[in-house]
């Protein structure tokens, strides 16, 4: 069994040493925005020093933890997976990772981070596909989202995809910001303001389309939209911007301190993982 949290501390290394390097995306086929850009993102993630041990990286290991209780070898799909990062850690723990993303700069990125991770370690089982494309992956063990959601107007379609790509039994993970949190709340109010949605114009069709200005929501709320996609409640998962136990895999797959508390990690979780099942 691949100790994932071993598994995480090389991850972080090794992009922590790519990202040091000069000509970061130089030779990646998107455009030269994304290549500015996407250092920016990843700064405080893969800055100097970084430390899997960090509260930031605690944060991102634990609200992937329920996908990795997932047998080795689960069908996974990334949906709207960014610059690949979830993806390719996912892949490197065995699992077969379908990176699901709306621009081919989007794929291009996650494509030349996952070449460079895979000329090191071997060749990762990742797919990479155009939220467009037709056919679209169906059968899979697992879809999740990762703080993607919030950004998807209307966001009962993620549900929907979810809930028509899954096998019977498949699972959806959703990884949200918890909209009862008073400091997530805070951070959100002054990047945003109160204007939670925006118009925004297509890159590759030039059709304006509404776009979630981190639209986060209740648990009540993401619960519903997954009840009218047919798929059910099976648990929730509570994460505490602090971690006081040991940092192991066994420690970090399980609730700690106040995650354990009913009434107070609904307030303080800083983040929530709702884990759904297809029936």
């Amino acid at each position: 069994m691949t100790d994932s949290f071993a598994a995480f501390g090389r991850f972080v290394d090794f992009y922590s040493k790519l990202f040091a390097q000069p000509g970061l995306l130089a030779d990646a086929a998107c455009r030269q925005s994304y290549k500015d850009y996407v250092p920016i993102y990843y700064r405080d993630i893969f800055g100097p020093g970084a430390d899997p041990h960090s509260l930031r990286h605690l944060r991102w290991y634990r609200r992937l933890a329920p996908l990795m209780a997932l047998p080795q070898g689960s069908r996974i799909l990334d949906y709207g997976g960014g610059y690949g990062m979830d993806t390719i850690f996912l892949a490197s723990l065995g699992y077969h990772v379908v990176f699901y993303e709306l621009t081919p700069h989007h794929i291009a990125v996650a494509r030349w981070f996952s070449d460079r991770f895979g000329a090191a370690f071997g060749k990762l089982p990742i797919e990479f596909v155009l939220v467009r494309s037709d056919p679209r992956p169906s059968g899979l063990d697992a879809v999740f989202a990762n703080e993607v959601t919030h950004h998807i107007e209307p966001p009962q379609r993620v549900f929907n995809d979810a809930a028509a790509m899954l096998r019977p039994g498949g699972h959806f993970f959703l990884l949200e910001p918890n909209y009862l949190n008073p400091v997530t709340q805070a951070f959100f109010l002054r990047g945003r303001g109160i204007r939670t949605t925006k118009w925004l114009v297509d890159e590759m069709t030039g059709e304006r389309y509404l776009w979630g200005n981190e639209h986060i929501r209740p648990p009540w709320t993401w619960n519903r939209f997954a009840r009218e996609a047919g798929l059910k409640l099976k648990e929730i998962q509570y994460v505490a911007p602090w971690f006081a136990a040991e940092k192991s895999q066994a420690a970090l797959a399980r609730a700690q301190g106040a995650e354990k508390w009913p009434m107070v990690r609904a307030v303080v979780a800083s983040h929530l993982g709702l884990h759904y099942a297809k029936p």
